[in-house]
């Protein structure tokens, strides 16, 4: 059984709903627990969700790619030219802001990182690498 998988995707939600279907049977394939399976596809399209709608100033086709590694913990690796973004420096501290004090996003970064077991960022060659071990 393959254990790596290479994927390019436009900047679309279409896409990456295309990319969602195709990640979940890849992980029913595998047998992978509900629960980590939730915490991979919620990483993933809130991580790529961040790109689409923040990553670029222009209505221009852009990709994004995502490789996924199933060798021992599941590793995702997303690859963008948006904007440099680092995920692990977002200041939200939602534990201690009120509903009022929340702003309109951030909580999925908040809770990305909450519930996966590390992530890694670093921007090389004009592109964002953000590296996900669930």
């Amino acid at each position: 059984m393959n254990n790596h998988f290479d994927f390019t995707i436009g900047n679309s939600f279409d896409e990456l709903s295309t990319l969602c279907k195709q990640l979940h049977g890849l992980l029913e394939e595998r047998h992978i627990p509900s629960k980590k399976c939730y915490v991979v596809m919620l990483a993933l399209e809130e991580m790529i969700t961040n790109t689409i709608k923040y990553g670029y100033d222009d209505n221009n086709a852009h990709q994004i790619k995502v490789i996924i590694d199933f060798a021992g913990a599941i590793k995702l690796t997303i690859e963008d030219d948006g904007h440099q973004f680092d995920p692990l420096q977002s200041s939200l501290d939602a534990q201690s802001a009120t509903i009022e004090e929340c702003q309109i996003g951030g909580m999925g970064i908040h809770l990305t990182k909450s519930m996966v077991n590390s992530m890694s960022y670093r921007r090389n060659n004009d592109l964002n690498i953000l590296t996900i071990l669930v």
